[in-house]
């Protein structure tokens, strides 16, 4: 089993603690080795966030982590590798491999005028992940 991408390593009302957890158990039940590859890992953990991670890696499924980053891997190693004795490695991105594995070519621009890309999200989500609570005012100015 491989869990991986995207900043899964987050503890934000246990959400994903709990999965993780839960996804790791599954796999000890079937006998399936773990592999968590090109995450993010957020430094800040609740106690029963950690708890429930650290239950799920004494099962000993997990074979190897690898993060996407240089932060994720010492915030890993910081909060589980030492004590699970599965230090983190540092991968690409998984999202970067796509432009290999499906030949996708950068394009050249073939105008000067500007570009603008444009993103809409919620605050809830924002506040989901990141480490400051911005009030409705500073996210409005923003």
């Amino acid at each position: 089993m491989v869990i991986g991408g995207g900043n899964l390593l987050a503890d934000i009302d246990l959400n994903f603690p709990t999965k993780i957890a839960i996804a790791i158990q599954e796999a000890a039940l079937r006998q399936i080795p773990v592999y968590i590859y090109g995450c993010g890992v957020s430094r800040h953990w609740s106690r029963r966030g950690q708890d429930l991670l650290r239950s799920a890696l004494d099962l000993g499924m997990v074979k190897r982590v690898f993060v996407r980053d240089e932060p994720s891997r010492l915030a890993w190693n910081n909060v589980f590798g030492a004590g699970s004795g599965l230090p983190a490695q540092i991968v690409r991105d998984p999202g970067l491999l796509a432009m290999e594995r499906y030949r996708i070519a950068c394009r050249p621009a073939t105008d000067r005028r500007p570009m603008i890309g444009l993103n809409v999200t919620s605050q809830l989500a924002l506040r989901y992940h990141g480490a400051d609570v911005l009030s409705r005012d500073q996210m409005d100015a923003w």
